[in-house]
């Protein structure tokens, strides 16, 4: 009698993908530098208008030369007005 064992591997990979948007591109809150209700972008709104990266934006942020808040939810928020003073005019969406 030959008896064979048969073994079956079954192998399952998974990919899962969070994708998070937000139709609102803009907030209205108090930018503690200028002292103002202004609207303030999310950093990658920010880095769209810039034609920069967000590490770019985040960089500036930490230097100062960009100002900013954070939300209820710790999401960095950054104030227009300093884009708009950083790169010398206007910032339309």
């Amino acid at each position: 009698m030959d008896y064979r064992k048969e073994k079956t591997v079954i192998t399952v990979e998974t990919l899962r993908r969070t994708v998070i948007y937000s139709r609102r591109r803009a907030f209205t809150a108090r930018c503690g530098k200028c002292a103002a209700e202004v609207q303030m972008l999310v950093p990658e709104r920010a880095a769209a208008l810039l034609n920069t990266t967000v590490r770019e934006i985040f960089r500036r942020v930490e230097t100062g030369e960009i100002h900013f808040s954070e939300d209820e939810g710790g999401t960095l928020l950054v104030c227009r007005n300093s884009l708009a003073a950083l790169v010398g005019k206007e910032i339309n969406f």
